[in-house]
């Protein structure tokens, strides 16, 4: 994972460009998080419907049934703590003889916004788009 510390980011064409296609992907993609304020942060912020998560894995079952035919592919987007990054590789484990599993992108979407919770993702990308505004539309 990206370690995050109180220093400034130091972000080039190159997180830019890949945090871009994150962000297309996420458009396309069954986008899991772990609660509710992070489903209406992605909501506000991409017009996305994320899934909340299970905190128990014993709930899989109603996380699967809820994502059959919805896109091929899963975004896990887990927040970028302990309990996160151990949920995020609970959820691969579970999903991945079922759907193709990406957990990178939390870390690129955690370093590009500086965030740790994705329940600041709507506010976080919003700075993003004013301070970069001119690099995204490229």
């Amino acid at each position: 994972m990206l370690k995050q510390k109180k220093r400034a980011r130091c972000l080039n064409i190159y997180h830019i460009k890949q945090f871009k296609r994150i962000i297309e992907k996420l458009k396309e993609s069954i986008v899991l998080v772990e609660g509710k304020r992070d489903v209406e942060a992605m909501h506000l912020a991409l017009g996305i419907e994320a899934l909340p998560t299970a905190y128990r894995p014993r709930e899989m079952n109603w996380i699967l049934k809820e994502m059959i035919g919805k896109g091929k592919e899963v975004v896990i987007l887990t927040d970028l703590d302990r309990r996160g990054d151990e949920l995020a590789k609970i959820l691969e484990q579970e999903l991945s003889p079922f759907f193709v599993c990406d957990i990178k992108a939390r870390e690129i979407i955690g370093y590009v916004l500086n965030l740790r919770a994705f329940e600041d993702f709507d506010k976080q990308y919003r700075k993003f788009l004013i301070e970069y505004a001119d690099i995204w539309r490229c």
